[in-house]
């Protein structure tokens, strides 16, 4: 289940889905706040290439 969402969010094209959703129902976000999301989903993306089990 990680893989896929490494996986998927890992491509550009599921975050330009997901702002543009929420462009579009009106979600207005700060610059500041975008870079804190961003920091966090990278944190959120470590954490889980941490504790994951690298197949060989």
């Amino acid at each position: 289940m990680f893989d896929l969402i490494i996986k998927y969010g890992s491509m550009p094209s599921t975050w330009k889905g997901i702002i543009g959703i929420a462009t579009a129902a009106g979600l207005v976000v700060s610059p500041e706040l975008a870079a804190q999301i961003v920091a966090l989903g990278i944190a959120v993306i470590g954490a889980i290439n941490v504790v994951r089990n690298e197949k060989k």
